[in-house]
């Protein structure tokens, strides 16, 4: 049950991360196209 709960706790971490990611590439993209 342990390495399921880790797993599980590892992949939304991971998604967390790379959404905001995502969410920084697009300020960026923001920036660029009205800065």
């Amino acid at each position: 049950m342990n390495c399921s709960c880790n797993d599980s706790n590892q992949k939304i971490s991971t998604w967390r991360i790379t959404t905001k990611a995502i969410s920084h590439e697009e300020n960026i993209m923001t920036v660029i196209v009205y800065g």
